[in-house]
């Protein structure tokens, strides 16, 4: 699955510590697309595993693409999550039984087998000692 959604992120003197901090999926947001595809699903905790792979490299990218097709990822307290649990969340009055409630977690779900990226006109990749032809 190819998700091509644009992402708007909030103005530099916007961010505070409260709603305004998140991007959002808007047509006046610069180009963001990432490619999903499921790995495994638990039928108990109703969760999917997948492999994202950000073409273009937004902040929050796969967390707001995610949450842009219902389909949030677990532990998230910003996307994909009625805003006054977000609010709470920033607002750091949540405990970690209300975390786990209200988005799956304590914390973010999120594991990479590899990084890759440029920084001063050089690539880097770095990745874990793993076969990925399963990919």
């Amino acid at each position: 699955m190819c998700i091509d959604a644009p992402i708007l992120a909030p103005l530099k003197n916007q961010k505070e510590k409260n709603l305004s901090i998140l991007s959002q999926i808007n047509p006046k947001g610069k180009e963001a697309i990432t490619l999903i595809e499921p790995i495994s699903y638990d039928k108990q905790s109703n969760t999917t595993l997948i492999f994202a792979k950000p073409l273009t490299g937004r902040t929050h990218q796969i967390r707001l693409h995610c949450a842009s097709i219902n389909h949030p990822i677990v532990g998230d307290p910003l996307y994909g999550t009625p805003r006054e649990y977000a609010s709470a969340y920033l607002d750091s009055t949540l405990s970690n039984q209300e975390r786990i409630r209200f988005f799956g977690s304590a914390f973010l779900c999120l594991h990479s087998y590899s990084l890759e990226f440029n920084f001063l006109e050089q690539k880097f990749h770095i990745a874990l000692a793993k076969n990925f032809d399963s990919f």
